[in-house]
């Protein structure tokens, strides 16, 4: 079986916080993955069509466009979302999956083994 060490992905990282954002791609640092960025959900949608990434992963609360707001949009098109936030509530959950997200993660202490489970579970499919 493959684990997501073993599968290079083009994964797109969309967070407003640098700190967020670093956080994702030290999580990945030791994966053969390629990791991009976007600084919000406008830079984002331009991201998505310029790479053509495997997999998203978006904060909700962002300006320009939010990142459920972002889901809806990549999810229409194919693109597998996966919803960072630091709300851990069953609201952001449920708004999340009916957007088309494809996960839900909570940026808490475990934020990077949350980040690899996520890359595993679609390089094991």
């Amino acid at each position: 079986m493959k684990s997501a060490y073993d599968i290079h992905m083009k994964i797109l990282v969309i967070d407003d916080s640098a700190h967020f954002r670093e956080a994702v791609k030290k999580a990945l640092a030791e994966t053969d993955h390629e990791v991009e960025v976007a600084e919000d959900g406008f830079q984002g949608l331009a991201r998505i069509h310029d790479i053509r990434p495997d997999l998203v992963f978006t904060d909700v609360d962002m300006p320009k466009v939010s990142g459920i707001e972002l889901t809806e949009i990549a999810s229409s098109i194919g693109y597998p979302v996966i919803v960072m936030t630091g709300n851990d509530t069953m609201l952001d959950e449920a708004v999340s999956k009916v957007s088309g997200a494809k996960g839900f993660i909570v940026k808490d202490e475990k934020l990077g083994e949350s980040i690899i489970a996520a890359c595993r579970s679609f390089t094991d499919e």
